[in-house]
């Protein structure tokens, strides 16, 4: 089965910046440290303005759900539970704020 991180990672294309570099070079646990501080940031946003909500949303999507496929693809089999959980918390964040609701409203 198809994940929505799998389409992204497919479907987008990232420019030659910091998160291309990461893609590139980085190993498993920097994308888990980038993923945890992703979410913890959705995680704030109660009092954020919707416009700044709705950036975090595409920035979240066409940037870091690409990063979490990879990092299921490179993360030890050992692991692999935990970083499909990270991906599954991401996923599941940024589509509230999307669809209106922030952590602490639902």
């Amino acid at each position: 089965m198809t994940s929505y991180f799998d389409t992204a990672h497919e479907e987008v294309r990232l420019g030659q910046g910091f998160h291309q570099r990461l893609l590139d070079h980085a190993d498993w646990k920097t994308l888990i440290v980038k993923g945890a501080d992703r979410l913890d940031n959705l995680r704030s946003l109660a009092l954020a303005k919707p416009e700044f909500k709705q950036k975090q949303v595409k920035e979240t999507r066409e940037l870091y759900y690409p990063l979490m496929a990879f990092l299921t693809e490179r993360t030890p089999t050992a692991f692999q539970d935990k970083a499909r959980q990270l991906q599954h918390l991401l996923l599941t964040e940024t589509e509230a704020i999307a669809n209106g609701a922030v952590s602490g409203e639902r």
